[in-house]
This record gives C-alpha cells, sequence and structure tokens, in this order.
C-alpha cells in the first residue's frame, strides 16, 4: 500500500513537467522545376537543458533551426538561418499560441523553411 502512495505521489509530481515538454521540427520544402514540392524534414534535438533553460537544434540541407528560452515564462527564441554563411533567415520571439504551437516561416525563391514547436 506504501509503494502504492509512493507511486501515486511520484506520477502527480511528474506529471506536470512531462506536460510542459516542448518538441520541434523543422521543414525544408523545394518547389522544383515540374511545380512538384520536396518536402523533408528534421526533429530538433535537446542541446542544453536544465531547469531554467531549454536549447533545441538541427541542421536540414542548407538550414539550421534553432529554438531556446526559459521555462519558467514560457517565452522563447526560434529562428532558422540558411547557408552557405548563415547570415540570412528569421528570427522571431515568441510564446505559446491557444493550440500550444509556435511557428516560424522563411521564404528564399523556390525554397520554403519553417519551424514548428509543439508542447
Amino acid at each position: 500500500m506504501r509503494f502504492i502512495s509512493l507511486f501515486s505521489l511520484l506520477i502527480a509530481v511528474l506529471f506536470p513537467a512531462l506536460s510542459q515538454a516542448m518538441s520541434c521540427r523543422g521543414y525544408h520544402e523545394f518547389m522544383d522545376d515540374k511545380k512538384t514540392a520536396l518536402v523533408s524534414g528534421v526533429t530538433l534535438n535537446v542541446e542544453y537543458e536544465n531547469s531554467k533553460i531549454l536549447k533545441l537544434s538541427a541542421d536540414l540541407d542548407d538550414a539550421h533551426f534553432l529554438a531556446r528560452g526559459q521555462k519558467a515564462d514560457h517565452s522563447y527564441v526560434i529562428m532558422i538561418t540558411v547557408g552557405p554563411d548563415f547570415e540570412r533567415g528569421v528570427t522571431a520571439g515568441l510564446t505559446w499560441d491557444k493550440n500550444d504551437h509556435m511557428r516560424i516561416s522563411h521564404f528564399d525563391g523556390a525554397h520554403v523553411y519553417r519551424l514548428v514547436c509543439t508542447k
């Protein structure tokens, strides 16, 4: 009985932390000469995390995707930068929308880059 009580307490303590988990995915869409969309995607990996800060990133084709922010106030900076010099792209300071999403896009000719984060 004591084991069940401890287990229940552990689940109650961990469940809010699990519900705050964040995942992000970067996409690269390219429209070829035949107007066919070629889409590839990558899941951002946790690069750094502690009790206050979270940083995720990944590379896909010639793009770098990054999401970092403060866990306490749920404010994040998310960005997409495009090579070869990684000086072009988009950066935004965001918080979660009503559907628990954050998203940005960068358009570069026939290339579209998107970064979508969910809770």
